[in-house]
């Protein structure tokens, strides 16, 4: 039925008629969405408006003109759109093409599945008249129509009460709550409450609390406390070992007072897990999943981080709809926002040290110049000992003196080339030994790699770092963002729950209980490969870790939402009615000065014959 929406080239043809032929279809449905009647007339007035960052995300109004012989029972028209009822909405363009006549002679579109909200209906010797008012499904979450809690509801907890008058408690999935409030409070079908990207089960980051290392063999199937060639993944105290397999339950309290409505109760559940979206789609489905956010999650040691290392630019995601050759707009506006650039990102968290004491610890990441170097040395030794020569001599000179006092009181405890004194470079006698230490153990740590002077720690274990400076030097857009052209202008978080500088790729390792064979079966159909099962003598040793946030994510967070101009456009074109929101559009316009991808945000779609669509959208330049 809808093979003409894969023809690209059909649908530019299309898009690009100046007069369009329009008609309207309502497809009218009882309750549970069986077809009662079709409906079909002309489009005389009205909108679709789709926003992506709403709940309901598609409204409706529209004025369409049938003849009384196009419905069996005109009079009794009203039967058709009680309270009860839903209705398909589609719209038809007039196939004028003779090489595409296989897709019909009316293309019909998609418009949504709709609750009727109001509606008036008139007779005249034209035809009848119907003026409709509606809303997509969420109206049945959102207690317009549905969707009312008639009472305080725990959702968190399950009691059942036992013969022997003991209580039961279970705690359901967060997969379990969200379908059971969406069936039980909404009415919806099961069969249409989709959830994709959130699983019934999760992995659960583990840390290894044993007084003794302990040792896995290759495939993680056995384990010893005493190294040797068959055993070699070592593993020490407050290590991350891998990952507990648990239900994804709730965290914390979920209680929801009469009168509010499952909408709130799925905004509470996206405030936890952060990166998701619900809605229902056009063919009537509840869906909740996560949003696209194109990150690059993959692990660089902290010593070779670079400034495309942040970045994931949105060009390796092709777009859903290109505006580069079309000749259907008709009018470009955009409103970028300067004062949202910022080029100097520091992060202040806290972390506890092995001897329990409680730490500050600061990541500063800046969009600024680095200095030439010959290899040997690491630039960041270069800009020490440029504004240490300033602090020796109470001088100003390097232009990398606001970097001072952190360099100062930090970069020997994580760089030192020297194994020997040395004044000019600024080497004392204790450092120089304690580089000694460092290179010894880098060279039984890393014999392949030559020691240039890091702190083994820097490379091995980045998470116990206190301090570390990094800098994008890019020849990429986001080079014109730097403060050697705008000058400085800088973001600063302090989060208590940030608990590192960088965070080590964790060890791919699935536990479970020996007792949870069938799990073990399950997760091998999954792909995962290395899949510990332990008994109870050894639950003591593993325990959910505590590692937080870190200050490299909040980072690469940051860039994200500053180092753009945040530019919004508005598009007036003519209608696409296919494009759907939160999607990329490719705009190629030289007069209005706008390039780029752009991630729809919203847009309004008309019926009548002769209106033109309007799109807004914001700049995806990149996404970290």
């Amino acid at each position: 039925m809808n093979e003409f929406l894969q023809d690209k080239q059909f649908l530019f043809q299309l898009d690009n008629l100046h007069n369009k032929k329009k008609y309207l279809k309502m497809i009218l449905m009882d309750f549970q969405e069986n077809a009662i009647c079709e409906i079909q007339g002309r489009a005389v007035s009205g909108t679709v408006n789709v926003d992506g960052n709403s709940s309901v995300r598609r409204t409706c109004n529209f004025a369409m003109v049938f003849k009384t012989e196009e419905v069996s029972d005109p009079i009794n028209f009203e039967n058709y759109v009680a309270p009860n009822r839903k209705f398909q909405l589609y719209v038809g363009i007039e196939n004028p093409f003779p090489e595409y006549q296989q897709y019909g002679e009316i293309v019909w579109f998609n418009l949504g599945l709709y609750i009727i909200s109001t509606y008036s209906l008139s007779y005249s010797t034209q035809g009848v008249n119907i003026t409709v008012t509606a809303q997509d499904k969420m109206c049945m979450l959102n207690g317009s129509v549905g969707g009312t809690l008639p009472a305080s509801t725990i959702f968190h907890e399950k009691y059942t009460y036992n013969d022997d008058d003991t209580i039961t408690i279970e705690y359901p999935s967060i997969v379990q709550i969200i379908r059971e409030a969406v069936n039980h409070f909404g009415e919806e079908a099961l069969n249409k409450i989709i959830i994709s990207d959130l699983d019934e089960n999760v992995r659960v980051l583990v840390d290894f609390v044993g007084e003794n290392p302990i040792y896995f063999n290759e495939t993680y199937s056995d384990y010893s406390f005493t190294p040797s060639d068959r055993f070699f993944h070592k593993y020490e105290n407050g290590d991350p070992v891998g990952y507990f397999w648990e239900t994804f339950t709730y965290p914390g309290e979920l209680t929801l007072s009469a009168g509010e409505t499952v909408v709130n109760l799925l905004d509470k559940i996206i405030a936890v897990l952060g990166n998701y979206e619900y809605f229902y789609d056009l063919d009537g489905n509840f869906r909740f999943q996560e949003q696209k956010n194109y990150l690059n999650t993959s692990y660089t040691p902290i010593v070779d981080l670079n400034g495309e290392t942040y970045f994931r630019y949105f060009n390796e995601a092709p777009a859903e709809y290109s505006f580069k050759s079309s000749q259907i707009l008709t009018a470009i506006s955009k409103s970028p926002n300067l004062n949202n650039i910022k080029n100097d990102f520091i992060v202040w968290g806290t972390h506890e040290t092995a001897s329990g004491a409680t730490v500050g610890m600061r990541y500063h990441v800046a969009i600024d110049t680095k200095p030439e170097t010959d290899g040997s040395l690491d630039w960041r030794e270069m800009i020490y000992r440029e504004i240490m020569r300033d602090y020796t001599e109470g001088t100003s000179t390097s232009r990398y003196n606001y970097y001072q006092a952190e360099m100062v009181a930090e970069w020997r405890n994580l760089y030192c080339p020297s194994l020997v004194a040395d004044e000019e470079n600024f080497v004392t006698q204790e450092q120089a030994e304690t580089a000694l230490k460092w290179r010894n153990k880098w060279n039984e740590l890393y014999p392949d790699t030559t020691w240039y002077g890091w702190n083994p720690d820097v490379f091995n274990a980045p998470e116990n770092l206190n301090y570390y400076l990094d800098f994008i030097d890019s020849t990429a857009e986001v080079g014109k963002y730097s403060v050697s052209n705008i000058g400085r202008r800088s973001y600063v978080v302090n989060d208590s729950d940030v608990t590192s500088i960088y965070n080590k790729e964790n060890p791919d390792v699935v536990f479970i209980e020996a007792s949870r064979a069938d799990d073990r079966e399950y997760l091998y159909g999954l792909g995962y490969t290395n899949i510990f099962q332990f008994t109870g003598e050894l639950s003591d040793l593993f325990r959910v870790s505590y590692q937080g946030k870190s200050c490299y994510d909040v980072i690469r967070e940051a860039l994200y939402q500053y180092v753009s101009t945040n530019e919004s456009i508005s598009i007036t074109c003519l209608p696409i009615y296919y494009l759907e929101p939160n999607t990329l559009i490719e705009v190629q316009e030289p007069n209005a000065d706008t390039y780029g991808n752009f991630i729809v945000s919203s847009f309004t779609i008309p019926l009548d014959p002769i209106s033109t669509m309007s799109i807004s959208a914001s700049k995806a330049m990149m996404r970290v």
